[in-house]
């Protein structure tokens, strides 16, 4: 493929690229063709990684079920297409939020931590007998720390995805008047692993600010410990805001050009949906002077806290366990 006009599919690829409109950025036409052919030469090496390590464990381990993390990822997607090719059985789990790609990706069963996870897969179209809640085993074992100070967490995912580079910017803009506003709160920045610490040079220069970035020696329980002691969570549409509603701490969601409405948890009112830098300083206040309106949210939050992470007696783990051994079976 690194020639790829020797690909046997090249020339059909080609003529049906030819015919799509070509993107216009900032006033300038780029050709669809050109930027899929860029992107299959830039991941053409990962590919043939992914295909020679699953080929590896075929022959070493002759696996009856594949079992994936992340079916979302290039290796993840990779792995699965492959799976169904070998007839193997593959089963995954949900990761963070869930989206429409899940309508074209390949799995026997996932599990997933809520009912509003199972309702959303079928709206897509997915069959409910592939679709297992569980509850979410990310909690389980997390010895959480008491020792952070008590702070207001921001957890944003960085430009890319749902976020343009344009709206990230604008609101660390905004997030920049609202720390200088609240002088006397300290504020925490958990980057995402998608984001990029060059963005927040000048939140570096205020007093009030701590950054988090994220690093591989770091625990993972890590974040749960500042969700834990934090007054409350600011994001945008981070699947760290349904973690902040699991511990029960109030959560400001971000969405100044109003795309993220939507959302199952901003959807069912239990976040303090903010539009402007008004609302978002209004809703620091209502957080810290537990107002009424404060006392509403944490209401529709424990509502709803079930639909989100199922909680039953048997734990998360050994519901995947029991099942992935009737699965085997």
């Amino acid at each position: 493929w690194s020639n790829l006009k020797s690909i046997e599919c090249f020339n059909e690829l080609d003529y049906k690229l030819r015919g799509l409109e070509s993107l216009k950025i900032n006033n300038t036409k780029i050709s669809f063709r050109d930027v899929f052919f860029s992107s299959l030469r830039d991941h053409y090496s990962l590919y043939v990684n992914i295909k020679n390590n699953f080929d590896y464990i075929l022959k070493k381990y002759n696996p009856s079920i594949i079992f994936l993390g992340n079916v979302e990822t290039i290796v993840g997607n990779s792995v699965s297409h492959f799976s169904k090719q070998k007839k193997l059985k593959v089963i995954t789990m949900m990761h963070g939020r869930l989206g429409s790609f899940y309508k074209y990706a390949n799995f026997d069963f996932i599990y997933l931590f809520g009912k509003i996870n199972k309702l959303e897969l079928i709206n897509y179209g997915i069959s409910p007998e592939k679709l297992v809640v569980t509850g979410s085993p990310k909690f389980e074992g997390v010895e959480l720390n008491s020792k952070f100070d008590k702070s207001i967490l921001i957890t944003l995912s960085g430009p890319g995805h749902a976020v343009s580079e344009k709206l990230h910017i604008e609101i660390l803009r905004v997030l920049s008047l609202i720390i200088k506003k609240f002088n006397n709160k300290n504020f925490i920045f958990k980057l995402h692993r998608k984001d990029d610490i060059k963005y927040y040079k000048d939140l570096m220069e205020i007093n009030n600010v701590k950054f988090i970035e994220y690093s591989d020696d770091e625990k993972p329980d890590d974040l749960y410990s500042y969700i834990c002691n934090c007054e409350c969570l600011i994001t945008v549409s981070s699947a760290t805001a349904t973690e902040a509603i699991y511990y029960n701490k109030p959560v400001i969601t971000i969405d100044l050009y109003s795309e993220f409405g939507h959302i199952d948890f901003i959807k069912k009112g239990m976040t303090f949906h903010c539009q402007n830098i008004f609302e978002i300083e209004n809703s620091i206040n209502d957080i810290t002077n537990k107002s009424k309106k404060y006392s509403n949210k944490l209401s529709i939050m424990n509502l709803h806290q079930d639909d989100f992470f199922i909680k039953e007696n048997i734990s998360p783990s050994e519901k995947i366990i029991e099942h992935l051994i009737e699965a085997a079976n």
